[in-house]
């Protein structure tokens, strides 16, 4: 159980630090901490790279605040089914 939770703490602070040093929303993409999250914040562009103009600045912060947005809003509602299921179970 500890170690489970130590690595998901690992990955949060992970993927605050990755967001926040690539110009990202952190608080969408702590929610989405998963692994599949994690891995599509690696690939995803940096919005503050050098050498872009303002316009593609905007767009890749954008397209990476929606992604991170989405995967928060898949772990928000498949949690709430889960929670729904154990604090609700259904008896046939």
């Amino acid at each position: 159980m500890i170690p489970r939770l130590l690595i998901f703490i690992i990955i949060a602070f992970a993927m605050v630090y990755i967001s926040k040093r690539k110009g990202f929303n952190p608080l969408y993409w702590v929610i989405a901490g998963s692994l599949l999250g994690f891995i599509v914040l690696l690939f995803l562009p940096d919005a503050r790279q050098a050498g872009i103009d303002q316009e593609e600045r905007n767009k890749r912060e954008k397209f990476g605040n929606l992604i991170g947005g989405f995967l928060s809003s898949i772990v928000l509602i498949f949690t709430a089914i889960i929670a729904g299921f154990i604090f609700f179970p259904v008896y046939l």
